[in-house]
């Protein structure tokens, strides 16, 4: 059983490593977007098989300048079993290295000019992999139209026809870079909005402040005006005071001497007030007598007379 699964595993590995690469009718693409003379310019290669690991293999891009029919190898890879993916490019100012995408190698050219211009034909050697079919591409490199003034603009891009490519060759998305614009652009409005309105709340402010600031001065007390000289007063003036003088006085001695009147009255009452008492005890007592025995009807009638003293009922009776 053992010896049956490790030639299995090892079929695996090596099918792993170069299996893969053997398609037949592999087609090989180019893509390389016009630019102006001056800029960057890229030329992707797209060969359809893991370069990394498609050992061994040796990957070229050749260059067909325009009106020629004869090829010039620009860039070429070299991977071999033992040794890792060297990648070089053989005209100055470019570099030939691998994408994040691994079937696809790219030369960068930095700054393009006419000479550049014309054919490119991406290409791969390898015994594990059918002769593919090879599709080339044309990089287009054109003059920077010049501005109405007849000098040229200093901003460096891609046509306006092209859009913005990254290092594979592939278009940029900038939606996301355009919504940070537009966000910083909405944040800075709303900050300028704030900063006017706080602007005119204080001048707001200090109006109100000075208009009341006014109205308080208008509220405040003015200096009194000295007074009048007073003039004296006149002889008929005083006659008449007088009189009124001595008729409150003459009043009030009528009020004090009837007060006077009523207190002796008063310590008149208070003197009789026990002899009354003592009178009305004695008649209480001859009347409870006079019940005892029976005449009190008589007494009432006058038909029992006497003093009216306890002495004289019990002389009677």
């Amino acid at each position: 059983m053992f010896t049956k699964v490790v030639p299995i595993c090892l079929a695996i590995v090596f099918l792993r490593d170069f299996g893969n690469t053997n398609v037949a009718g592999l087609a090989i693409t180019c893509k390389s977007p016009p630019v102006y003379s001056g800029d960057r310019a890229l030329v992707t290669c797209d060969f359809n098989v893991p370069v990394s690991t498609t050992r061994p293999a040796h990957f070229a891009v050749d260059f067909y300048p325009e009106g020629s029919t004869s090829p010039v190898e620009i860039a070429e890879c070299t991977n071999l079993p033992d040794a890792d993916l060297d990648c070089k490019a053989k005209r100055p100012g470019e570099t030939f290295r691998m994408t994040e995408d691994p079937e696809k190698l790219v030369v960068e050219i930095n700054e393009t000019t006419t000479d550049h211009a014309g054919r490119y034909m991406c290409k791969l050697s390898t015994p594990d992999v059918d002769p593919p079919q090879l599709e080339p591409c044309r990089l287009t490199v054109s003059d920077r139209p010049r501005a109405p003034d007849g000098r040229r603009p200093s901003t460096r891009g891609y046509p306006s026809s092209s859009p913005s490519m990254d290092v594979t060759g592939s278009p940029v998305n900038k939606s996301g870079v355009n919504w940070v614009i537009v966000g910083l652009a909405t944040g800075g409005a709303v900050l300028f909005i704030l900063l006017i309105c706080l602007v005119i709340f204080i001048l707001k402010r200090r109006q109100l402040k000075k208009k009341r600031n006014e109205g308080m001065k208008h509220v405040l007390p003015q200096e009194c005006p000295p007074p009048a000289p007073v003039a004296p007063p006149t002889n008929a003036v005083l006659k008449t005071v007088r009189e009124e003088h001595d008729g409150q006085e003459e009043t009030d001695s009528l009020i004090s001497e009837h007060k006077e009147d009523q207190n002796d009255e008063g310590r008149a009452e208070q003197k009789q007030l026990p002899e009354r008492k003592r009178k009305m005890s004695e008649e209480v007592e001859t009347l409870a007598v006079a019940k005892h025995y029976g005449v009190e009807q008589k007494m009432k009638k006058g038909e029992f007379p006497f003093d009216g003293s306890v002495e004289d009922l019990n002389r009677h009776i």
